[in-house]
């Protein structure tokens, strides 16, 4: 059972998600992209149980002519705790259909953090309306599904 404040953090995680879709939409030119959190795979499940069924939503806008853009949002992480994250985001380069790229942001929810720093490394495959991203990090991998605004 979650307690008051996943769901204080998850109610705090879609006010700040607005504000930023209000706020890139309205100040700044470039493409807004919606993303739902759903997987994520651990390589050291030996020592002990994750949920890997990491459902959550977020929000990604990368600014017009640039590599930089911002990102938000929140997701059920795998110690089944409620995560709210955001930061900046940076596009590394494009071979062929894979945009690689990384995010730095804060993260909230795990045990011995109240903002755990996060640098994440991602590949994403995009179309003009959907697209997937797939996160990796040393111990897991995540995977989310995109949707682009118009």
């Amino acid at each position: 059972m979650r307690d008051w404040t996943d769901v204080i953090a998850g109610a705090m995680g879609m006010l700040l998600l607005g504000y930023i879709l209000v706020s890139c939409e309205a100040r700044a030119a470039g493409e807004t992209w919606g993303v739902a959190t759903v997987r994520s795979y651990h390589f050291n499940k030996d020592t002990k149980e994750y949920n890997e069924k990491n459902y959550g939503f977020g929000l990604e806008h990368r600014f017009e002519n640039s590599r930089w853009g911002a990102s938000a949002g929140w997701y059920d992480n795998s110690q089944s705790r409620t995560s709210v994250y955001a930061g900046a985001t940076y596009g590394i380069g494009q071979v062929g259909p894979a945009k690689f790229g990384v995010c730095l942001c804060g993260v909230t929810g795990y045990n011995k953090y109240t903002i755990l720093p996060v640098v994440l490394p991602s590949v994403a495959f995009e179309g003009k309306r959907v697209g997937v991203t797939v996160g990796v990090l040393p111990k897991l991998v995540g995977l989310q599904l995109k949707w682009r605004f118009q």
